[in-house]
């Protein structure tokens, strides 16, 4: 006889304690995001992160401005099913394979990657490069200083 083929949603019942860990995991990631008053990539590389734009793209979702979201960052969209993956799977309520979570990442990390490439050869208004501001900058400017 054949094997019953693994469900992807699992019948487990509601775990509480799971379900404040999760929010409250996501609670601290959204303040820390908020918290920071500047992006620690550019501020010591002077180059804007891959994630640049994000929040940005999500306060424009948050008046449902759609096109100025995908504008700020186009995998915004992405960044919600990641999140919601992430829950379903800490939760219980999906089951994912080791082999499953490296391909999600995999494939989030390159989409992220050539996403990020891209607005930065075509020099999109929302990426930046200022490598002067960075504080690698300004100490390779401070030692040179020392040194002439």
């Amino acid at each position: 006889s054949y094997g019953t083929a693994p469900s992807l949603f699992r019948s487990k019942p509601l775990n509480k304690q799971k379900l404040i860990k999760t929010i409250i995991q996501l609670v601290v990631v959204i303040l820390i995001i908020f918290l920071l008053s500047h992006c620690p990539f550019s501020f010591f590389l002077g180059i804007s992160c891959p994630g640049c734009g994000m929040t940005r793209a999500f306060l424009s979702l948050l008046r449902f401005d759609f096109a100025q979201a995908f504008y700020y960052h186009p995998l915004f969209p992405l960044v919600i099913v990641l999140v919601l993956l992430y829950c379903l799977y800490r939760l219980h309520w999906i089951s994912l394979s080791k082999k499953a979570i490296t391909i999600i990442e995999a494939v989030a990390l390159f989409a992220f990657f050539f996403t990020y490439m891209v607005r930065l050869l075509l020099h999109s208004p929302v990426v930046a490069w200022d490598f002067e501001q960075s504080v690698i900058a300004k100490l390779f400017h401070f030692l040179s200083g020392l040194f002439s």
